[in-house]
Parts: C-alpha cells; sequence; structure tokens
C-alpha cells in the first residue's frame, strides 16, 4: 500500500504537484540569488558613485587626460565597487551559506594546482583567440565592439601601476567575488550549475562586449579550477597570470613597433607549450568530476 502510494505521490509531483522539500529549496535558491542580485546592481551604482567622486572634487578631467593617475585609480577601483557590494553579499547571507564560501583557502595539492594553472591559462588564451574570431565575424555584419580607451603612463612607475593595477588587484578582488562568495554557495544545487551562473556574472562585471565574450570563456575555466583545486587561489592565479601577460605585451608594443610579432608569438607560444604540457599532467592526475546538479531542481525552475 504505501508503495502504491509512493508511485501515485510520484506521479503527481511529476506532473507539477506540490512538492515541500522541492519548494523549500527552490525557494531558498530564489533568496540567494536576490542576494547575489542586489551585489550586482551594488556593483553598477558603486561605478556610478566613484565616477560622481571624481566629478565632486574637481578631477575628472584628471583622470580623463592624466595616464598615471587614471591608472591610479583604476588600482583603487575594483575595491571599491566589486569587493565592498560581495562583503555586504557575505554578510547578507545564513550561517551555512557564508560557512561555503571559500576565503582562500589553501589547495588541496600542490601538483594538481601547478598544473590547473597552467592548464587554465591554456584555456584563457584559446578563449582570447576565439573572441577575437568572433569579433572578427560580427565586424563583417558592421558591428564592431569597442571598449573603453585606457591612457598608459611610458614610465617606470606607470609600468609598476599598470601591473598593479590590471594583474594583482583585480584577480584577487573579483576572484573573491566570484569564485569566493558567489559560486561556492551555489555549489549545493549543482557545481556545474554554480561555474555557469558565476561565469555569466563574471561576463557583466566587465561591461563590454569586447571582453564579454572571453569573459565568460575564461569563467568557465576559473571556476572549474577553483572546484577542482578546492581553492579560489587556483583561479587567482591563473587570472594573475593572463593579466599579467596582457599586461607586458601592452607595455611592450608602447615602446616597439606593432608589426614585431616575435615578443607576442614568444609569449603565446610559451603558454601553449606550458599548456599542453600542464593539461597532459593534470588528466594523469584524474581529477575528481564534478558534483551532480539537482535535477529536480532544475526542472521546476525551468517550468514554473
Amino acid at each position: 500500500m504505501d508503495n502504491q502510494y509512493s508511485y501515485y505521490q510520484n506521479l503527481y509531483n511529476m506532473f507539477g504537484g506540490y512538492n515541500p522539500l522541492v519548494d523549500k529549496k527552490v525557494a531558498a535558491l530564489r533568496r540567494l540569488g536576490f542576494i547575489i542580485g542586489c551585489g550586482m546592481i551594488c556593483f553598477t551604482l558603486m561605478q556610478y558613485a566613484v565616477a560622481a567622486l571624481l566629478q565632486i572634487f574637481g578631477v575628472y578631467s584628471l583622470y580623463q587626460s592624466d595616464a598615471l593617475f587614471q591608472t591610479g585609480i583604476s588600482a583603487i577601483a575594483p575595491i571599491v565597487y566589486v569587493l565592498l557590494p560581495f562583503v555586504l553579499v557575505y554578510f547578507l547571507y545564513n550561517t551555512e551559506q557564508k560557512n561555503s564560501v571559500d576565503i582562500f583557502n589553501l589547495p588541496k595539492s600542490k601538483e594538481l594546482f601547478l598544473f590547473s594553472v597552467f592548464t587554465g591559462l591554456l584555456v584563457c588564451s584559446i578563449g582570447d583567440r576565439a573572441t577575437a574570431v568572433f569579433s572578427s565575424l560580427v565586424s563583417v555584419t558592421g558591428v564592431d565592439f569597442e571598449k573603453p580607451d585606457t591612457l598608459e603612463d611610458n614610465t617606470p612607475l606607470g609600468w609598476i601601476l599598470q601591473l598593479v593595477a590590471y594583474a594583482v588587484i583585480p584577480p584577487l578582488v573579483e576572484e573573491f567575488a566570484m569564485r569566493g562568495v558567489v559560486m561556492q554557495p551555489l555549489r549545493k544545487y549543482g557545481d556545474k550549475f554554480a561555474i555557469v551562473v558565476s561565469a555569466v556574472l563574471f561576463a557583466v562585471l566587465h561591461g563590454n562586449m569586447v571582453q564579454i565574450p572571453f569573459a565568460f570563456i575564461a569563467g568557465l575555466a576559473l571556476g572549474y579550477f577553483a572546484i577542482i583545486t578546492n581553492s579560489i587561489w587556483t583561479s587567482v592565479a591563473i587570472h594573475c597570470l593572463n593579466n599579467l601577460s596582457a599586461t607586458i605585451i601592452s607595455i611592450y608594443y608602447t615602446n616597439h613597433s606593432q608589426d614585431d610579432m616575435f615578443f607576442f608569438y614568444v609569449i603565446e607560444g610559451s603558454i601553449l607549450i606550458l599548456g599542453v604540457a600542464a593539461f597532459i599532467l593534470f588528466m594523469r592526475l584524474k581529477p575528481e568530476r564534478l558534483g551532480k546538479n539537482d535535477t529536480e531542481i532544475g526542472s521546476r525552475l525551468l517550468y514554473s
């Protein structure tokens, strides 16, 4: 009799019946999504706040014309409009969600960490090339993707500031926000789900169509390797090396002809060789599989 009841109860639930357990999980996910959404709104508002402060203090024109000042602001700004909103998100979480947040835990294996970093860097490089191809295909239709112009101070101090502003602070701040605060609580609903959501938000964070496709691809890799190694230090390292290589290339071509492609090929070739070798060694370690999605909740969200 119990089995018969269970059979009909399952049919009832399958065709849209009320399942208290699933509804409770969906409600918790929606609340989590609301909190994260508030963080993204705060991120947007903070950008306007920074621009407003520059106007109020009469230094906005200096920001637009002085490369050193602009780079300095670029170094500080992510702390204001990325770190602060997602620290707020963390404090809005319940106890279970707070406990799941990765506040720079150490990787579970040094070898896995090392191989993951260079494999992830290879994925980022491939994503960059794929984004360039995508942009070229779109430009055929007459639509050109553009990102905001930045000034570059071609002095040793300017180079140091660029490295800090692009290769040190953003990886730390953005990985804490996206892979630490956002992704970890979402893993309760499946690792793949958490990786994709954090990658989408990471792409939105970059705010322009030149970077959004690449940021999404990179975000998938950053999320995957952070989970596999059980540490956001892995995604920080990948993010840092990717931005470091891009910044070094940018500084180099500020002082050399754009036709001199040798340096670019050296950097990209090194990433390719190290990345392929790291991928082979990574696969030999037989990393754990990602946790499965909660398909019942996924279906409920899709068809509710």
